[in-house]
């Protein structure tokens, strides 16, 4: 479900926290069969939670501010 529904999600702070998550259940749980089978599914959502842009324009300002 990680992979699949919050990786991939279009709200920037549910992928922030996927990144997160991911981050942890990688460095605790690598040595498992059951990470070992998707990791590179893992990869591939790093690259892509890495490759995120930070800010994205305001709505009421776009010119001007970033959120």
């Amino acid at each position: 479900m990680l992979l699949s529904r919050y990786v991939t999600s279009v709200n920037p702070h549910v992928r922030q926290a996927a990144a997160v998550w991911l981050l942890a259940v990688i460095s605790e749980c690598s040595r498992y069969d059951e990470v070992q089978a998707h990791i590179m599914n893992v990869q591939d959502a790093f690259i892509s939670l890495l490759s995120d842009q930070d800010g994205q324009s305001c709505t009421h300002c776009p010119r001007l501010c970033t959120v």
